[in-house]
């Protein structure tokens, strides 16, 4: 079984890679969003600790975390982010580690793991492998635009805090260019695939 990270900045298409891997049977696809969020929900494991670290301000009426208030707090505050970091993902790196131990009991040949920090945090140390999504600058700025409702001032924010490309395609093994079509985008992962030996994960 193969682990691949996909790393890349805002709006550089990570998703629609990994979406040419949905369903299946013999991929596992690992959202390191999407499992820190499900890690902070109510009496789940991060939810009290960050409680502890922010107060009580932090949680919403219901309960919930307040995760866009949170989101100010870290933006502004270095030291606050590195603690929610510090908090958050070696649980979710320990999450995925049991979801791939899981997946090689189970005969999975790929394991997919995705997120935009994957280097920052040290989650490319149990990857066989990381590739990293790019597209320009402006095609990024307008696809996140477009999807997610921010203003170019918001999405500028966010690129600039991120990793520059050169950043990337230093600490990455391999460089998808999603600058062009669908088409070629898929193109170039089945390259990969073939180089890998997986030519059975292919899509007809």
């Amino acid at each position: 079984m193969l682990k691949i990270g996909i790393t890349g900045g805002i709006g550089s298409g990570k998703s629609l890679l990994i979406d040419y891997f949905a369903d299946h049977e013999k991929a596992l696809i690992l959202r390191a969003d999407e499992i820190g969020r499900k890690l902070q929900e109510p009496f789940e494991a991060a939810y009290w600790p960050i409680i502890d670290e922010f107060g009580n301000k932090c949680v919403n009426p219901d309960g919930t975390l307040d995760r866009a208030w949170i989101a100010k707090i870290v933006f502004e505050d270095p030291d606050k982010l590195k603690k929610l970091n510090s908090i958050v993902h070696p649980m979710v790196e320990s999450v995925i580690r049991a979801h791939c131990h899981e997946a090689l009991l189970a005969g999975t040949k790929l394991v997919l793991v995705e997120s935009a920090i994957l280097i920052e945090v040290g989650y490319k140390a149990f990857c066989d492998e990381v590739w990293f999504v790019k597209a320009p600058v402006e095609d990024r700025i307008r696809r996140v635009m477009d999807e997610r409702g921010l203003n170019r001032e918001d999405v500028e924010r966010v690129i600039a805090n991120q990793m520059t490309d050169r950043e990337y395609e230093r600490a990455c093994d391999r460089t998808i260019d999603n600058s062009g079509s669908v088409e070629s985008l898929r193109t170039q992962i089945e390259a990969e695939l073939f180089r890998l030996g997986l030519e059975e994960l292919i899509r007809n």
